[in-house]
């Protein structure tokens, strides 16, 4: 740091206030900032100043964002807002909120990023959206079409790094091992996936939509120990599909954790094959497991979901595959569509 801190303004009377930005503006400094926590109460405040340095009026009018009073509506938890300029003094906001499943103030999708336009009133104070509210379609802001997002096929003959996904704590790169040349991916399982300290084998990727579905094959040939496809949440808010040989046969088992409980919803044998596919199947309301077209069962989204409020559930439910107790070989590619 050049100089000490120096406090330049005062919070514009909610809680929690974070994530303080300064714009430019024909002569005046714009300080935006979040207030309200990170649930239904967020909102967007701006304050304004001739020195960047203060001292810093409000904007009578505060706050520019807020959801807090639209119970029900699609979008909620608006906040943590940037300003861009377009050029020719365009302007939009980047913002986090969260959308609901249902009539119920739940997500599956945790936090995600909204854009919306801002207009200047005559006095030269920001307002986002239609007075400070937003839906989910807005004017086309930026003259481009917006497309519908696209399937996603992670294909093992290419490399992993070309696709966003996620591993869990600290990962072991010894347990990820990749034949790009007969397209495969063998997942190495030393950890249980309930534990809270070490390392377990997952390849992670995000639910980007309430209706979608994800697929993989798995060799069963090859199989050790216990390996499948899992909904996760975190540690302790997940359900799996699992897939291991039991006195020569291959038993298909989904189980569902919700804090410290752990349920075997559904234990069957499924038909052996050189390959299974297995999918899961995620709606506004459950996540439904299947082997080869065969349902095993279906589970509720409301164990996998954060409040509105986001709590420490930023990230919303992600698909993904995972090894225990062995080693698993899944083929020629994951796909979510």
């Amino acid at each position: 740091m050049l100089e000490d801190f120096k406090p330049i303004a005062e919070s514009c009377g909610g809680t929690s206030t974070e994530a303080p930005h300064i714009y430019r503006r024909n002569g005046w400094y714009y300080l935006v900032i979040a207030e309200g926590g990170t649930g239904v109460g967020h909102h967007v405040c701006v304050l304004r100043s001739k020195d960047i340095h203060g001292p810093y009026e409000q904007y009578k009018n505060n706050p520019v964002l807020s959801h807090a009073n639209r119970k029900g509506h699609d979008i909620q938890c608006t906040g943590h807002a940037d300003l861009i300029d377009l050029g020719n003094d365009k302007w939009i906001a980047v913002f986090l909120a969260t959308r609901k499943n249902t009539n119920v103030p739940l997500t599956s999708l945790g936090r995600e990023t909204f854009m919306a336009p801002v207009t200047w009133t005559d006095d030269g104070w920001p307002i986002i959206g239609q007075n400070g509210l937003v839906e989910l379609e807005m004017p086309d802001i930026v003259n481009a079409k917006q497309n519908d997002l696209q399937p996603l096929a992670i294909d093992f003959s290419k490399d992993l790094s070309a696709y966003p996904y996620f591993k869990l704590r600290v990962p072991k790169d010894t347990c990820y091992i990749q034949d790009k040349q007969n397209r495969t991916l063998t997942l190495k399982g030393e950890d249980d996936l309930n534990t809270t300290l070490g390392h377990p084998t997952m390849l992670l990727f995000r639910q980007t939509q309430f209706n979608q579905t994800f697929t993989a094959k798995l060799d069963t040939k090859s199989l050790e120990g216990t390996a499948g496809v899992a909904a996760w949440l975190q540690t302790n808010y997940h359900a799996n599909l699992s897939i291991e040989k039991k006195d020569g046969k291959l038993v298909a088992k989904v189980q569902q954790h919700i804090h410290d409980l752990v349920s075997d919803r559904k234990c069957v044998e499924v038909n052996e094959t050189e390959t299974l596919e297995l999918r899961i199947t995620a709606t506004n309301e459950s996540y439904s497991f299947q082997v080869n077209s065969q349902t095993i069962d279906e589970v509720s989204y409301a164990g996998l979901t954060t409040g509105c409020t986001c709590g420490n559930c930023f990230t919303g439910t992600l698909f993904g595959i995972f090894s225990e107790d062995g080693e698993a070989t899944f083929k020629d590619r994951l796909f979510i569509e």
